[in-house]
């Protein structure tokens, strides 16, 4: 609870943590302004058009098929290299 005065008759008034708006004094019976509305931030990002949008996309797709590209060029090297020692050891024995 937050205490405040009525700036009408100075009479002390308790209201509720974070409250806003307009109050009522029980007291006077006018009405008074306490606190301000929580600021809520939107982050309303231009949506692309046009050739910005053709270019992203394009990226886009590139840099997820390089992505794949190298896991797959990875998880290969690793299978050849698995085949290989198999290979030799059968060879060894």
């Amino acid at each position: 609870m937050v205490e405040v005065t009525c700036p009408h008759c100075s009479e002390e008034l308790e209201l509720p943590d974070g409250a806003f708006g307009e109050f009522e004094c029980p007291m006077c019976g006018e009405e008074f302004v306490w606190g301000q509305q929580p600021v809520e931030v939107v982050y309303n990002l231009p949506k692309e058009k046009g050739l910005t949008k053709v270019i992203l996309n394009i990226f886009a797709f590139w840099t997820g098929f390089t992505l794949f590209a190298t896991i797959g060029l990875i998880v290969g090297l690793i299978v050849a290299i698995y085949f290989f020692a198999l290979i030799l050891g059968g060879l060894a024995n």
